[in-house]
């Protein structure tokens, strides 16, 4: 699917229709969601009761390092959302990310 400014892109979503996967779809060349590589997806988490738990970015170079940006969700006992974390997190040791101190 084209989206507003004309990128192919892609949308997987999960059995309860939740997004899972955002990708940009031409560099799929027609290959399956499982043969794709994990650091070019945008991948979205949730907890059990639905509610979104973390999106996880592409990586990105900067500095010869490289990162991804991760969004993570912290909510009160009633659902309502109590806090959203904006960060930048190093890549190390084969797509494992950490959090960078910067």
């Amino acid at each position: 699917m084209l989206d507003k400014v004309n990128f192919l892109t892609k949308k997987v979503k999960d059995k309860a229709g939740r997004l899972k996967y955002v990708y940009d779809g031409t560099i799929t060349n027609g290959a399956s969601i499982s043969s794709l590589d994990r650091s070019k997806l945008i991948t979205y988490e949730y907890y059990d009761n639905g509610a979104r738990k973390s999106v996880l970015y592409p990586e990105f170079a900067k500095n010869g390092q490289t990162y991804r940006y991760e969004e993570v969700y912290d909510y009160y006992p009633d659902g309502t959302l109590n806090n959203l974390i904006n960060r930048r997190v190093k890549v190390v040791n084969q797509g494992t990310p950490i959090v960078d101190a910067e």
